[in-house]
């Protein structure tokens, strides 16, 4: 199985076959994921992604901004290495 980080290269057409030099490949600090795209990952809803991490067995997100809140690719692969 492929990370999301994987699929976003292909998608956007970011890797080794890329012809022009300024593509950058986005580090995995840079990722954020929506409460959607984390429930996707796993094939759950929303909400059990939520109940989770309300009782802390899943990480925490960050507040990114007021009414924006996305966990960070690299505390998810961090937490499934773990696992």
């Amino acid at each position: 199985m492929g990370t999301i980080a994987d699929w976003m290269q292909r998608k956007r057409g970011v890797g080794a076959e890329m012809k022009s030099a300024r593509a950058k490949k986005p580090s995995v600090e840079q990722l954020y994921l929506s409460d959607s795209q984390v429930a996707a990952r796993y094939g759950v809803a929303r909400t059990t992604i939520w109940r989770w991490v309300r009782l802390d067995a899943y990480p925490a997100p960050r507040k990114i901004a007021p009414g924006c809140t996305r966990w960070s690719l690299r505390s998810i692969e961090a937490w499934e290495q773990e696992r």
